[in-house]
């Protein structure tokens, strides 16, 4: 399986499906080719210079209209949107139908937001639960139909704790998308758990592919 990230930033979700598919027993995980499609010099595209991923810088100005033709050529099965900018209708339509993105909220709530300022307006408003949401990418943002989603009840209202539970749950929800992308219709809903830093996550999606994640692979 092809899984192309958009990327404008250090690329840790990147990183952590390469870590993943370098353990996994799971052929899901173990045949992964992941490529960084970034819109400036950033850590993600450094990084896959490093590893000898597939991949390509365009500059901001120009990313979406020269980004195109690269994504149809590369044919990931997944595009994963980790980018800094809100992409255009056309865009959208253009690329792939398996286009989804990762926002670390439960979603409706918080929706419109990037990165660590969705969980900063978490813990500002009061929010007792926290999580993540991985989602089909529509013209609305934050608005496409829910895949998969982890949560958590902080045990510790500190900041750096939640945001580096909510990063744990974010790969959790990737991880869980891409298992279940092709399945996204299928009205059971399957459901796990797992501890990690002394916090219960639970998170929809195949129980198996998530409890071999244990402590040391974080």
């Amino acid at each position: 399986m092809r899984v192309l990230f958009l990327a404008s930033g250090g690329g840790s979700t990147a990183k952590k499906l390469y870590d993943l598919s370098q353990i996994s027993k799971y052929d899901v995980f173990k045949n992964i080719e992941i490529q960084i499609l970034a819109d400036r010099d950033c850590g993600a595209s450094q990084w896959a210079e490093e590893k000898s991923l597939p991949h390509l810088t365009i500059g901001k100005k120009d990313f979406e209209s020269k980004s195109i033709d690269w994504i149809i050529k590369r044919k990931p099965d997944i595009v994963v949107t980790t980018i800094y900018k809100i992409l255009s209708k056309e865009f959208i339509e253009a690329v792939s139908s398996n286009l989804i993105n990762l926002h670390y909220s439960l979603l409706p709530a918080f929706n419109g937001g990037i990165g660590e300022k969705v969980v900063d307006d978490a813990i500002q408003y009061g929010s007792r639960i926290f999580g993540a949401t991985c989602h089909q990418v529509t013209e609305l943002v934050d608005l496409g139909k829910p895949i998969t989603q982890a949560a958590f009840i902080p045990t510790k209202l500190n900041r750096n704790h939640i945001l580096e539970i909510s990063f744990r749950c974010g790969c959790i929800a990737l991880f869980s998308a891409i298992n279940n992308i092709h399945f996204m219709d299928n009205k059971k809903i399957r459901t796990g758990q797992i501890i990690l830093k002394d916090e219960l996550i639970i998170y929809s999606g195949e129980d198996k592919y998530i409890s071999q994640l244990k402590e040391d692979f974080w």
